[in-house]
């Protein structure tokens, strides 16, 4: 009888032993997400709106610092059956470092041009689709490597009042 109460406290201990370092590796971590989209536009004079401009900013919530690397990013502008994409202006293997509760800021922006218009846009017949996918894991301090990522997709609502982008996919680990 005190054999099997004995392996039973062993089992008992081995499992709070797990559970433990499950939830320690769960709150140790960094997590990074979108935690503001803000729009601007830029005048172009007699013509009105010239470019409309975007700043995402994602924001570290966890624990540790993270590095983090914007792995994917598309945008593309939709007007009924025609789609393009639009050159983002993104440094070649530029890395963040986001300390916790830190903010690191992309932009975007769309040029008026003559395949669809920024009035299109604006008045909500046509759409911009903004994608961005950002690998990340714990700064080089940590002494565990493991790597997240988040992703989002979000698209400009434009109408009879001020466009905004409003996120229609989010995917995270």
């Amino acid at each position: 009888m005190t054999k099997l109460l004995s392996i039973m406290a062993i089992i008992l201990s081995l499992s709070s032993l797990v559970l433990s370092s499950r939830i320690y590796f769960i709150s140790e971590r960094p997590y990074l997400g979108i935690s503001n989209i803000k729009e601007s536009y830029q005048n172009g004079g007699s013509s009105g709106i010239s470019r409309i401009n975007w700043a995402i900013t994602i924001k570290n919530t966890g624990n540790l610092p993270a590095t983090a690397k914007v792995s994917e990013r598309k945008v593309s502008v939709s007007y009924g059956d025609d789609n393009f994409d639009v050159p983002m202006k993104v440094l070649p293997d530029a890395t963040l470092f986001i300390m916790p509760g830190g903010e690191a800021v992309l932009y975007g922006d769309v040029a008026e041009n003559e395949r669809v218009p920024l009035n299109l846009i604006i008045s909500g017949k046509a759409t911009i689709t903004d994608s961005i996918r950002i690998l990340y894991e714990p700064s080089k301090a940590a002494w565990w490597r493991s790597s997240y990522f988040y992703e989002a997709k979000f698209q400009y609502l434009g109408g009879a009042g001020k466009g905004y982008f409003s996120p229609t996919v989010v995917d995270a680990d």
